[in-house]
This record gives C-alpha cells, sequence and structure tokens, in this order.
C-alpha cells in the first residue's frame, strides 16, 4: 500500500507533509507527484489498494489524477467515476438536493436590463458577486448599487469569467467544516475582516474551540454527500435568527488550519479514512470500487 499525494507549487507545503508524516507513523509509503512536468508514464499508474488524493486544483493535476487512478484505488470520492467528472455546478447540485442556500444565480451577460432582473431575484441589493476558483475571499465583492453591478459585472466577463450573484445575508456567522466520511472531525467559526463583509480563518482560541451549531454540522455534511464527495471543508452561514445557508463544500481544501491550530488530527483521520476503504474494495474483489 502507498498513498499518493498530486501536488504543485501553489499547494502549501504543509498540505502535503502532514499527509507524509500520518503515513510515516502508519508505515504507508508515500509519493507526492508535481503536476507540472509529470511524464504520464504508464508505469506510475496506482494499483489497487494504493490511496489517492489530489491537493491541487488545477485542470494538470486533475489529469495527473485521473492518470494515475485506477480501480480498486481508495479516493475522497464517493462514486467509482467521479474522479473524471469535475461538476462546475456545485451550487446547483446543492440546491436540487434540498439544502438551504443564498438564492445565486449565473451571470453570462452584463446587459443592464437583465442584471437588474437578477439581482432582484437574489433579493435586490446589497448583493454579492462571486467569481469561481478563487480562495481566501479574492473574487468575493459586495455589490450596493445598480451602477456598481454593471461594471463589475462587465469587467469579469471581459477577464473571461463567468460570475455568480448570491443573496446577502447580512451579520452572518462564518462557520468551516470538516467533513470526513458521513461527519464533521472538524469546526471553527471564521472572523469578520474589520471594515469588511469577508471572513478569515481565525488563530483566536474561542474561535477555533467554538462548536458549530447542529443544523450547520448537517447542511455541512449533506452539502459534501450531494457532491459525490467524502471529503471537504465546507462554508456555512448561520444567520442572527440560527437559520443556515450553505456555500460551498470545497475539495481540496486548506484542512491544516484545524490540524496546526486546532489540535485535530485531519491529516491522521484522512489517511486511516483511505486505508479502511482500500480495505473494503480488497475484501469486494474490486468489483465495485463505490463505498459500502
Amino acid at each position: 500500500m502507498r498513498c499518493c499525494v498530486v501536488s504543485e507549487a501553489s499547494v502549501p507545503e504543509e498540505s502535503v507533509s502532514l499527509l507524509r508524516d500520518a503515513c510515516s507513523r502508519r508505515g504507508i509509503a508515500f509519493d507526492a507527484i508535481c503536476a507540472k512536468g509529470f511524464d504520464f508514464d504508464p508505469t506510475q499508474r496506482l494499483q489497487p489498494g494504493d490511496l489517492l488524493y489530489n491537493a491541487a486544483t488545477s485542470v494538470a493535476s486533475r489529469r495527473v489524477e485521473q492518470f494515475v487512478y485506477a480501480p480498486g484505488v481508495a479516493t475522497f470520492y464517493s462514486s467509482p467515476n467521479r474522479i473524471y467528472f469535475a461538476p462546475h455546478t456545485h451550487t446547483l447540485v446543492t440546491a436540487s438536493a434540498g439544502i438551504p442556500m443564498p438564492k445565486t444565480v449565473y451571470v453570462s451577460s452584463s446587459d443592464s436590463r437583465l442584471l437588474r432582473k437578477q439581482a432582484e431575484r437574489v433579493g435586490g441589493f446589497p448583493l454579492v458577486i462571486k467569481v469561481l476558483g478563487r480562495s481566501a475571499g479574492v473574487g468575493t465583492m459586495l455589490v450596493e448599487s445598480t451602477a456598481s453591478l454593471q461594471s463589475v459585472v462587465e469587467f469579469a466577463i471581459a477577464q473571461g469569467h463567468s460570475p455568480l450573484l448570491c443573496q446577502f445575508i447580512p451579520d452572518a456567522v462564518h462557520w468551516r467544516v470538516i467533513v470526513l466520511g458521513p461527519s464533521a472531525v472538524a469546526g471553527y467559526r471564521n472572523k469578520r475582516r474589520p471594515g469588511d463583509f469577508r471572513s478569515y480563518a481565525s488563530t483566536e482560541k474561542e474561535d477555533l474551540d467554538a462548536q458549530p451549531p447542529g443544523l450547520v454540522v448537517k447542511a455541512a455534511v449533506r452539502g459534501t454527500a450531494a457532491c459525490e464527495l467524502e471529503f471537504a471543508g465546507v462554508d456555512v452561514l448561520e444567520d442572527r435568527v440560527g437559520g443556515v445557508w450553505f456555500l460551498e463544500a470545497n475539495f481540496p481544501c486548506y484542512y491544516p488550519h484545524a490540524q496546526v491550530h486546532g489540535g485535530t488530527d485531519i491529516a491522521g483521520s484522512m489517511v486511516d479514512y483511505l486505508v479502511a476503504k482500500a480495505v473494503r474494495f480488497r475484501e469486494k474483489g474490486f468489483a465495485d470500487n463505490s463505498d459500502a
């Protein structure tokens, strides 16, 4: 058995090193593959019973992940072929599953009449514009008028993006929940930036020790499952009256925050989960590598 992690320069070093250390403590061979420069040699393909995690988000890393995968390899995808298909419509997937979310519409035009209708559809101003593929709040913008909406959307589309318009949930608490399999293994409260509507991962003990409400955890677990994932860093908002609003299931995610600052061995739990899944595959003879 060996654990293979696909990585690249943009991946934080600790996202890989914590998994390497977890494997070392368990006597599992570890192999980190850099997506850039990978030679796609068939001898690099994994064997049934191995473990695979793609820590990067680029097209190159996904191609490497798909190439080295083989039936019987344990991943964090809940169905055998999910590794070959990356949905770009998580909001539609989770909404269709009945998970509470802020009202969201896809934008592909900067036509002023259309934008006004879409703004009304998500509850009016202020509203949030999200450009996909960014992290740490970059690309998430608060818009408070039709004039600013028009200019921001025009710029986003000119840059090749298809932004989302989202309902703004005022004074909400932002929770990050780490989901592994059917349950949450960690959760903490993000802090709002001074003078900003966005939040960041706090290192303060009171935020790291805060326990997300049950409804928040339930939404996080349901959203992860709807995306056919078994591991994710999930963002959920809790509004002023206790309502919950699922935002997104991030996969891969920056799990080290919960481990380095929160003290939860996320990497160890990830490895143990994949090992148990690989064992189940072996017992079933790899006839069906969906989780059972």
